[in-house]
């Protein structure tokens, strides 16, 4: 569950573990690894495989994002003129 985050997911993906391990059989050497550890090495493939079939649905051809923020340049002259008001500000005499 740990791979694929959904109890129902990781009970299939068990499942074709287990099928996947008893037709390739032949293929385990008890020489080089343990039965738990190639079983354990056939079921994260299995999740990268899962994993990678699993793409995100693509976005619609019609979505765009609307920025409704200023752009830049408009925000930097704002800034300015900010700046200039509060200089303009500070050099009136009190009264």
């Amino acid at each position: 569950m740990r791979f694929t985050g959904h109890a129902e997911t990781a009970e299939d993906l068990v499942q074709d573990a287990f099928v996947r391990a008893w037709t390739h059989v032949r293929h385990f050497d008890g020489a080089r690894a343990q039965f738990t550890t190639w079983l354990y090495r056939v079921i994260v493939n299995l999740s990268i495989d899962l994993r990678r079939r699993r793409r995100m649905d693509p976005l619609p051809d019609d979505f765009d994002m609307i920025d409704d923020s200023p752009a830049a340049d408009s925000q930097l002259a704002a800034r300015q003129e900010r700046r200039a008001l509060v200089e303009a500000l500070r050099a009136l005499p009190v009264r």
